[in-house]
């Protein structure tokens, strides 16, 4: 649930940018996932979402609140639910080994690389490759990255940590939850 505590108060002057979000008379359901979505469903629906909030004047100013009040659900200003927990160091993923520096290190390149992706140009997005600091920067910026790939099914320990039995090996179908 998002932090409402940390919502400004009930100044208009701070919320008028909405007014002018290209998502305005959208339907929602394209920025939040309906339940039990997955999978190339989801990742088509985001990818739609992100089209509307790259041509959207206020994008960044929408991203910042999202961030700021820790926005758990939904596409804001082209972030996706996982990119936005990346970029304020949380995870949904169990079974990660890495420590609070390379997390640190990770918000750091999230940051940066948002920062880059809200100044560019809506036209010129390459300018925003260019300025990547290596390949896996770059597809993150265009909203190619799958935070999903450090999840591994057949992984013994992920069993325990979720409290789930898996079937199946990496030779044959593809594992099951049962």
């Amino acid at each position: 649930m998002a932090d409402f505590s940390r919502l400004p108060g009930p100044n208009a002057d701070l919320w008028d940018w909405q007014l002018v979000a290209a998502c305005r008379g959208v339907d929602s359901s394209l920025f939040f996932h309906p339940e039990g979505e997955r999978g190339a469903a989801r990742s088509a629906r985001e990818a739609a979402a992100k089209e509307v909030c790259m041509r959207c004047p206020v994008r960044a100013e929408c991203a910042t609140h999202a961030l700021a009040v820790r926005e758990p659900y939904g596409v804001w200003g082209g972030l996706t639910e996982d990119e936005r927990e990346a970029m304020m160091g949380r995870s949904r993923h169990r079974g990660t080994d890495r420590d609070d520096d390379d997390r640190e290190r990770e918000r750091d390149r999230q940051r940066k690389r948002y920062e880059r992706y809200a100044e560019a140009d809506l036209d010129d997005i390459d300018a925003v490759d260019a300025a990547g600091d290596d390949e896996d920067d770059d597809a993150e910026v265009r909203g190619l990255h799958d935070h999903r790939d450090d999840y591994d099914p057949y992984d013994d320990e992920a069993e325990v940590e979720l409290g789930v039995e898996m079937e199946g090996d990496r030779d044959s179908e593809p594992a099951r939850l049962y």
